[in-house]
């Protein structure tokens, strides 16, 4: 699983993209080499990602385990979803028809 989530990770342009457009923003030719710059920028914003996605991914698999113990609770987080999914549906209709 680490494996194609890096692959993926590694081969999607998106990430690309953002990091070519978004980090030489912060590069400033003033304070030494541009290319240490880059690269310190680029490589603060993958350990950012990557501890915020092992956060999001220890985080799951709490619930995760939470709710398989708890069927009343996932019961509950099912119903609340619905409903959610409902207030948004019906704020688009009635966006949509006024």
């Amino acid at each position: 699983v680490f494996r194609r989530g890096f692959i993926v990770n590694i081969t999607n342009p998106k990430v690309a993209l953002f990091i070519a457009a978004f980090i030489p923003r912060f590069v400033d030719p003033g304070r030494g080499s541009t290319t240490a710059q880059f690269l310190t920028y680029a490589l603060a914003f993958q350990a950012i990602g990557l501890v915020v996605d092992l956060l999001v991914g220890i985080g799951a698999g709490s619930t995760r385990h939470f709710l398989m113990r708890r069927p009343t609770a996932a019961r509950n987080l099912d119903r609340l979803a619905a409903t959610v999914y409902l207030a948004i549906a019906l704020w688009l209709a009635i966006d949509l028809l006024s």
